[in-house]
């Protein structure tokens, strides 16, 4: 072999060899690492006990997340540890048992069996100490769930006093000068940076920027909004899929423009670095700010169509639609004002009292907003007759009314952070709501449309017929319907310190697969097991057409015979696949052997 050749092969191997190295783990170390890091969570939520040290919701978050991680990679070790602790096994198995002492044994089998016995205790001590770090770490996670309700209800029940009262504006003024002086500074550092931004060699990146951000916010939306309408209705087949997907897409699209024109200027501005840090994260800020309002405004639209009624997806009557036409746009304004002024308020450093005025402002027009909505759709003209609601639509209209003077009252006594949660939950979930209503009607309308498209191939290759494509229709509707009903739940008991991730992390294990006697169901494996059974289906429908239409015609059998022949070859296939789909399972082959051995039997007295 040349020179050139072996030196090839040998930096072959090499890089074959290197990323083996590199994933092999320092357990012991990892192992201590993860212990002292829950330990140290541990320590921090004893100390935030107290007024002083008390955690706020992002720290919460953050230990959550961490625990949540540490716990992934103790179960991805067990499941990484166990395969290889199975085959040792197998391999001690094969050796036998180890003779008695005094018996003399060849070396080479002693070397093996010691060596299997030190890997096997290794093995074992790290799916051990995983185990009790994954157990560790559920304990945990469960006291930090406990310790964010209770720091949640102590949150709520903090009083100031009112606003009603001399003694809130008081100790607003008493810090007013510090705050000024703040925004002053940020004001100043905001003016160095555009000055810097607009100079001769960052000009034309900025003013390009600018230009092309507000087209694409302005007209670009504008455009893109009437191509959608033409590309719906010439492609989109008819029916309700059309409604949805036009929906759909103006919410995505409208988003996306709002934020990408606002990045576009961002960017320009900041071509050469003309920014520091802190007008970055400001900028941040002002980009998700445009982009969530615009995605408020563009779903509320989106659903009122208060302009085109007969692309209307919610059973909105026409005069209640135009009277809350305005609505979603406010709402989006009030949205980005609040995470505009929660960042204003971290990068200045605001003082207690600031944080409780721009809290108390946000509360009270989210309420005022809900309350104008609610009656907007309850006003009506002289000729309008009364609408007939629903049970659930009463009781949605109850509760928010409920919401809106429960925080509204919750200001005036002095419960900001109260009032704030109240305010913030409703418009959340109603924002979740909606959207869930939207992603429910659209992914509905696609499995309706793409059912009844492929009835007839579904019918003909697979011998599936259209009724039990319509149940497989509704089925998808109900498991869809229950999903949202589900996060909507989530949403909903938020308010009482619950949050979806204390719910949903138990539901992630599910990953992890679970057992059912020695078989070991993972979604990999019954994602694989399906489609080797559809794939299998198929193939046997397949199969079946062309000997009953093409080849046994060409035969002298009559045509009973050709009937019977080919349900023969139906039965026994239908066994082959559904023995390869228990394969795929992990079932072994002498229990898919008595599986058949079963059909068989069933078979022949049928």
């Amino acid at each position: 072999m040349p020179v050139r050749a072996r030196l090839l092969c040998l930096l072959l191997l090499l890089c074959c060899a290197l990323p083996t190295l590199a994933q092999t783990p320092d357990s012991a170390k990892a192992f201590d690492d993860a212990r002292q890091q829950l330990d140290d969570i541990r320590k921090q939520l004893a100390a935030g006990d107290s007024d002083e040290h008390r955690l706020d919701e992002a720290k919460f978050g953050e230990f959550r997340d961490a625990v949540a991680a540490i716990a992934a990679q103790a179960d991805a070790l067990v499941a990484d540890r166990a395969p290889r602790l199975e085959a040792l096994e197998a391999r001690r198995n094969e050796l036998g048992p180890a003779p008695p002492k005094g018996t003399p044994e060849a070396p080479d089998i002693a070397a093996q069996r010691a060596d299997i016995d030190k890997q096997r205790a290794a093995l074992d001590a790290e799916i051990k100490r995983a185990k009790l770090l994954a157990v560790d770490s559920q304990q945990l996670a469960a006291q930090i769930a406990e310790a964010r309700r209770a720091n949640f209800q102590a949150t709520l029940s903090t009083r100031t006093p009112s606003p009603l009262t001399p003694a809130f504006w008081h100790q607003v003024g008493g810090s007013l000068g510090g705050d000024v002086a703040r925004i002053a500074g940020l004001r100043d550092g905001l003016r160095a940076a555009l000055a810097d931004a607009f100079a001769a060699d960052n000009l034309p990146f900025a003013l390009g920027g600018l230009v092309l951000g507000v087209l694409l916010i302005g007209a670009g939306r504008w455009w893109v909004g009437r191509w959608l309408m033409r590309a719906t209705a010439d492609r989109v087949p008819q029916g309700r899929l059309r409604r949805s997907a036009l929906a759909f897409a103006r919410v995505v699209v409208t988003t996306a423009l709002n934020g990408g024109g606002a990045q576009l200027v961002v960017t320009g501005l900041d071509w050469h670095g003309a920014f520091t840090e802190v007008e970055r994260e400001l900028a941040h800020t002002l980009v998700v700010a445009v982009a969530f309002g615009g995605f408020v405004a563009a779903l509320g639209r989106a659903l009122l169509s208060a302009q085109r009624p007969s692309w209307r997806l919610a059973p909105i009557p026409d005069e209640v639609a135009e009277r809350l036409r305005a609505l979603p746009a406010l709402l989006g304004v009030a949205l980005a004002f609040s995470l505009v002024q929660r960042q204003l308020n971290t990068l200045i450093g605001a003082s207690l009292a600031a944080t409780i005025t721009g809290t108390l402002a946000v509360a009270v027009i989210y309420a005022l907003l809900i309350g104008w909505g609610l009656l907007r759709v309850g006003a009506r003209s002289e000729s309008e007759k009364p609408r007939p609601r629903s049970l659930l639509v009463g009781v949605g209209f109850a509760a928010l009314w409920i919401g809106v003077v429960a925080a509204l009252l919750a200001a005036v006594l002095g419960y900001v952070a109260l009032a704030h949660q109240i305010a913030r939950q409703m418009v959340g979930f109603g924002l979740l709501v909606a959207t869930l209503y939207l992603a429910v009607h659209l992914l509905e309308d696609l499995c309706a449309t793409a059912l009844s498209a492929r009835s007839r191939w579904a019918h003909e290759a697979l011998g599936v017929d259209p009724r039990v494509l319509d149940q497989f229709g509704v089925l998808c509707s109900g498991v869809l319907r229950v999903c949202a009903f589900a996060l909507a739940l989530f949403a909903l008991l938020r308010p009482f310190g619950t949050d979806p991730g204390d719910f949903v992390a138990p539901v992630g294990k599910i990953g992890a697969g679970f057992r059912i006697g020695e078989i070991a169901l993972t979604p990999d494996a019954l994602v694989g097991a399906a489609l080797v059974f559809l794939l299998g289906v198929a193939a046997l429908r397949t199969v079946q057409r062309w000997l009953l239409d093409r080849y046994l015609p060409t035969t002298r059998l009559d045509a009973g015979m050709r009937s019977s022949v080919t349900t023969l070859l139906g039965y026994v296939g239908g066994i082959v696949v559904f023995a390869l789909a228990l394969s795929a399972l992990g079932l072994s082959v002498e229990r898919i052997a008595w599986v058949a051995s079963a059909l068989s039997v069933g078979i022949g007295f049928g």
